[in-house]
């Protein structure tokens, strides 16, 4: 029976992680939660059944007998947590990013490899069964070669929705860097396309500071307030794949709403929309087996589980408790999180100096 330890009980610990982490039958408990405020700890430990609850991550990590951690802290939090879960011998999924720098991030998994054990992040959405299908039409010629893609990765900006914590944090660059929503949201659409497509080459961005007041005011606990943030809240990358396939993804708190396909690819042979909210996907093909001539139609998505509007945290626990076992890396591993990361320090990078940025990290895709 694998051990389950969570750090940091905010809104997406309670939202998307802790209702499912504790399934004995599917050999996992969750044995501790910590949360540097203690009563937040103290509530998800009798909501959810855990066994111990700590204010200090470091008393738990050295008293609970933990097996692997899921790091659900700020942005910027991250990496240190994530290190000293690794030097204390436990395997660790942590919520994106893994860090926001590329050489951080690369000591990470290195310390990950040389103690043998599992390094994860978020976002782990290619483990769902949505999105192994979008993969396998690619990988069946669905729309031929891809050439070209575009995905949004953009919302309004998290002051929109009500919250556990200080939804502000995200305009604070010494919490969330000075491109908070390439970190935030960006990465959703970076690691969904880097797994389907493969490896960046080269990364070209701009950002900026679109939107010069923002007001909180649905925070719980929180009296509403008023910010004139000084990090940028919109950004657009162009990507490059091998073989002159190209990619626009932008990562934006401008974004109040939006009708256009979540993702759209552009083949030699057609064009395939997917409608990241609920998954439906249309296509348009002249390849074998799609072929609908100047007719666009839906694309039945077949039975399968896991789904992502299922809870994260047991489909998480449970394909790193099946990676524990039977030594296979996740689909969602320490590598692939590397180089997302290498992406998104390219384009601050490239967003400062107006300047192309070539890449150097590679990953083995998983998964399908």
């Amino acid at each position: 029976m694998l051990k389950v330890g969570v750090i940091g009980c905010g809104g997406i610990a309670n939202g998307l992680y802790l209702p499912t982490l504790d399934q004995p039958r599917k050999g996992f408990i969750l044995q501790a939660v910590c949360d540097a405020v203690p009563e937040r700890a103290e509530q998800a430990k009798a909501k959810f059944g855990a066994r111990e609850c700590y204010g200090d991550y470091r008393q738990m990590l050295e008293e609970a007998n933990l097996d692997q951690v899921f790091v659900l802290t700020q942005l910027l939090h991250h990496a240190p947590i994530v290190k000293d879960c690794l030097q204390a011998g436990m395997h660790v999924y942590t919520e994106k990013p893994l860090s926001p720098t590329y050489q951080e991030a690369k000591s990470l998994l290195r310390l990950a490899d040389r103690k043998g054990l599992l390094l994860a992040a978020a976002p782990p959405l290619m483990v769902f069964h949505e999105y192994q299908y979008l993969r396998s039409l690619l990988q069946r010629g669905a729309v031929g070669k891809v050439c070209f893609v575009r995905a949004h990765s953009s919302h309004g900006g998290p002051e929109r929705w009500p919250s556990f914590t200080d939804t502000g944090n995200y305009y604070r660059e010494e919490i969330a860097t000075a491109i908070p929503p390439i970190f935030d949201m960006g990465v959703y659409a970076l690691t969904v396309l880097t797994s389907l497509l493969g490896t960046v080459k080269r990364v070209s961005a701009m950002s900026g500071t679109a939107i010069a007041e923002r007001h909180f005011d649905k925070i719980q606990g929180t009296k509403p307030y008023t910010m004139r943030p000084k990090v940028h809240d919109n950004c657009m990358m162009l990507l490059e794949w091998e073989g002159a396939c190209f990619g626009a993804v932008d990562g934006s708190f401008c974004m109040r709403h939006n009708r256009a396909p979540g993702m759209e690819f552009y083949g030699s042979e057609g064009t395939l929309y997917v409608d990241s909210g609920n998954m439906n996907l249309e296509i348009q093909s002249t390849a074998k087996g799609f072929r609908r001539p100047a007719e666009w139609h839906e694309l039945k998505i077949p039975a399968g589980r896991p789904k992502s509007n299922e809870g994260w945290g047991g489909v998480i626990a449970a394909h790193l408790a099946e990676c524990i076992t039977q030594g296979k890396q996740p689909i969602f591993g320490g590598a692939h999180a590397v180089h997302v990361v290498e992406v998104m320090e390219a384009v601050f990078t490239s967003s400062r100096t107006g300047q192309m940025v070539k890449l150097k990290s590679t990953f083995q895709r998983q998964g399908g």
